[in-house]
C-alpha cells in the first residue's frame, strides 16, 4: 500500500464533505429565494401579536437572541397561528432582535400574508430576511468548488 494512501484518502474524504455543506447551503439559500418572491404577492388579512419576548435560545452563546414572536390570524373562517417574521432564521445580534420585538408588541394589529393554497404558512415581512445574502450563495458555491477540487485530486492521487 502507498504510504500516501491514506493522505490521499482523507482529501478525498474532505473533498465530499466540504462538497456536500456547500451544497447544502446553496439548497437552503435557494429554498429561501424561492419562498420570498411568490410571497411577496400572497394575500393579506390582519392578524394580532398574540406573544412578543426577546430570548436567548442558547444559554452557552450569549451573542445570539432570538425575537420570539408569535400571532394569530383568520382565513376562511379558520383560526391560524405563526410565528414567521421575515424568511430566515428570527435570530441575531441583541439589538436587532430587541427591534423586532418593540416593533411587533403583544396585542397590536398586523398585515399577515399567507399562502392561499397553504394558509397555515404565513409571514410578516416576506421582503426581509436575515440570513439570506448574496454573500452566503458565493460562500456556498466556493465551497462546492473546493470540495470538487479536493474530491479530483484525492481521485486522481488514488488512481495513480
Amino acid at each position: 500500500m502507498n504510504p500516501n494512501y491514506w493522505i490521499d484518502a482523507i482529501l478525498t474524504g474532505f473533498g465530499v464533505l466540504v462538497f456536500l455543506t456547500g451544497m447544502i447551503m446553496y439548497m437552503l439559500y435557494g429554498y429561501q429565494r424561492a419562498k420570498i418572491g411568490p410571497s411577496r404577492f400572497w394575500p393579506s388579512v390582519v392578524g394580532t401579536i398574540v406573544s412578543s419576548a426577546l430570548e436567548q435560545p442558547n444559554p452557552r452563546n450569549k451573542n445570539i437572541y432570538s425575537a420570539a414572536v408569535r400571532y394569530s390570524y383568520r382565513v376562511g373562517g379558520k383560526d391560524y397561528q405563526s410565528d414567521r417574521v421575515f424568511w430566515g432564521p428570527n435570530e441575531g445580534p441583541q439589538e436587532k432582535m430587541a427591534e423586532i420585538v418593540a416593533t411587533y408588541r403583544a396585542g397590536r394589529d398586523v398585515w399577515v400574508q399567507h399562502d392561499p393554497r397553504k394558509p397555515n404558512e404565513a409571514v410578516l415581512e416576506p421582503e426581509k430576511n436575515t440570513g439570506l445574502t448574496r454573500g452566503i450563495y458565493y460562500y456556498a458555491t466556493g465551497m462546492m468548488l473546493l470540495g470538487l477540487a479536493a474530491l479530483g485530486a484525492g481521485l486522481y492521487a488514488l488512481s495513480h
